[in-house]
């Protein structure tokens, strides 16, 4: 679809050229309830035919893709938010991590306080032992 829109686009390019390069005289031009007359080349009309659709164009583009910008600004923003939630939680794993092994070793230090003698027990084998 999109080689036929060009080949087509080229097509009509080709035309407006032709034309400008065939009509190089001048016409008179009145636009009627205004008060402005004058010539101007007659190679003006297609070629400002062309200006104005290629603006026109642009601008009906532009304007139908407005909800798909919103679409993707509102999923930039959940994922920068997904982002700020996820690295919040990594922190708070990381701390309570660090809670959990400072407990694991206060309760080892309870452990070996209230039975000294069995304290190879509770640390498991060691290469001493042996």
């Amino acid at each position: 679809m999109k080689y036929i829109t060009w080949l087509l686009t080229l097509a009509v390019t080709a035309l407006a050229v032709a034309f400008v390069a065939s009509n190089p005289g001048d016409i008179a031009i009145d636009l009627w309830p205004l008060p402005f007359m004058g010539d101007v080349p007659l190679y003006y009309l297609p070629m400002g035919g062309l200006v104005l659709g290629f603006v026109v164009g642009t601008f009906v583009a532009w304007s139908s893709a407005g909800t798909t910008r919103a679409k993707a600004r509102h999923r930039a923003w959940q994922l920068e938010d997904a982002s700020r939630q996820m690295a919040i939680a990594r922190n708070k794993i990381a701390s309570l991590e660090g809670d959990l092994r400072n407990k694991e070793e206060e309760l080892s230090d309870l452990r070996r306080e209230q039975n000294p003698h069995n304290h190879l027990a509770l640390e498991g084998p060691s290469s001493d032992a042996a």
